[in-house]
């Protein structure tokens, strides 16, 4: 799947798509079998940030989306 660059202006998501967001980060982690800590690591977050948006306390934004995104694709040529 290609992903473009947003051009949007940056804001907070909404509720419902926030959480569908933590649930989708949460999901993807455990279904490669990673920890906070690793899947940080590859998007240069903290585990404390990864803890948090998996639980929905912080959101994210658009261009920390497609960081997201771009993460999950390189994660899926080396998983």
């Amino acid at each position: 799947m290609q992903f473009t660059r947003l051009h949007v202006d940056i804001a907070p998501m909404s509720d419902a798509l926030a959480n569908v967001v933590a649930r989708s980060v949460r999901a993807e982690r455990a279904r490669r079998g990673l920890s906070q800590t690793e899947l940080g690591a590859r998007l240069g977050w903290s585990q404390t940030k990864v803890s948090q948006v998996e639980s929905g306390a912080r959101r994210i934004y658009a261009d920390t989306v497609e960081r997201k995104h771009r993460a999950q694709s390189e994660l899926g040529n080396h998983a």
